[in-house]
């Protein structure tokens, strides 16, 4: 990627923002060089992570709240992951026509496909949502898919985590996981004109309060996406867990926080790489499954017996 390219992103160049971000989306070396180059000016845009079941309207709320950031003369970025299409591997719903603000020039919104992620949000969305940073973006909305099995993750990708519910999603208030509880800073009981909203939104709010050594009460808004009722709160909610964040060093707390998370992601991902695109590895591998199949070794001696030569045995 030439200087020019560079020149051009820090001008405010749309386009030079779009070629950027495809290059950091098909990874390999040139992805990791440009978020090199463009790591030193990111740190300044304020992440909004929004996580919710499939079907609770999180992309009708992302639009809602980022108009209310555009009418206070904010920048908006939005990182939204889709479902992968089974032909292209790409997101099926493309340039998210269905969000309004498509033709906002405040408003950067990125679509990238899950790529069968189990987090609800895959590493590519923080890396790009790098590049809007870089890019100038005060506001980043970082939306997924749905609920993954490490929703926690998220936490580490945004510095406000909204869980959208809504009443009839066949969930009590029990039997919501409790990562999901643990993740969520600010609550949303959208499509609360249903039937039981109130009642289900109560019963939230009394779970949430037995939270134990919290000083954060996450709040619980309601809202109708569709009809934009309840959109302030929301807005209100996200700005007052910003304001909190502000306070004691608890901002830069969870920035340390979010960076070891990262350096740990991308060190593991290295290893996994390197140490199954090794040749020797892969034949030997081979040779002790044929052990495993012959009932000569258990899988957890067969992998003592791989990791063995690295001397990364935990367990004597």
């Amino acid at each position: 990627m030439t200087q020019d390219y560079f020149d051009r992103f820090f001008a405010g160049e749309t386009l030079a923002a779009s070629r950027l971000m495809s290059i950091v989306e098909a990874g390999g070396k040139a992805g990791e060089a440009v978020l090199n180059r463009l790591f030193p000016e990111v740190g300044r845009a304020y992440r909004i992570g929004v996580t919710g079941f499939t079907g609770a309207g999180k992309s009708t709320l992302v639009d809602a709240v980022s108009r209310r950031y555009r009418d206070a003369e904010k920048s908006v970025g939005v990182i939204a992951e889709d479902p992968s299409s089974p032909f292209t591997g790409g997101a099926i719903l493309g340039d998210r026509v269905r969000m309004q603000q498509a033709s906002d020039d405040g408003v950067f919104i990125r679509s990238i496909a899950s790529r069968g992620s189990e987090t609800g949000l895959s590493a590519c969305a923080t890396q790009l949502a790098d590049v809007l940073d870089a890019f100038g973006r005060d506001i980043i909305f970082l939306e997924t898919i749905g609920i993954g099995q490490l929703e926690y993750r998220i936490r580490h990708m945004a510095h406000t985590t909204c869980v959208v519910l809504t009443p009839d999603a066949g969930d009590d208030v029990q039997s919501l996981k409790s990562g999901l509880m643990e993740v969520g800073e600010v609550f949303v009981v959208n499509k609360a004109d249903r039937e039981n909203a109130r009642r289900y939104a109560d019963d939230l709010r009394s779970m949430l309060e037995l939270r134990q050594n919290a000083d954060w009460l996450p709040p619980v808004v309601e809202t109708v996406g569709t009809r934009e009722k309840g959109i302030g709160e929301l807005h209100e909610a996200i700005e007052r867990h910003r304001e909190y964040l502000s306070q004691d060093g608890r901002l830069e707390e969870k920035r340390v926080e979010s960076l070891r998370d990262r350096v740990t992601l991308v060190a593991d991902e290295r290893l996994r790489e390197l140490f199954w695109g090794n040749d020797t590895i892969r034949k030997k591998l081979d040779s002790i499954v044929a052990s495993v199949v012959a009932g000569k070794k258990s899988p957890y001696e067969a992998a003592r017996e791989i990791l063995e030569p690295l001397a990364i045995n935990s367990r004597k």
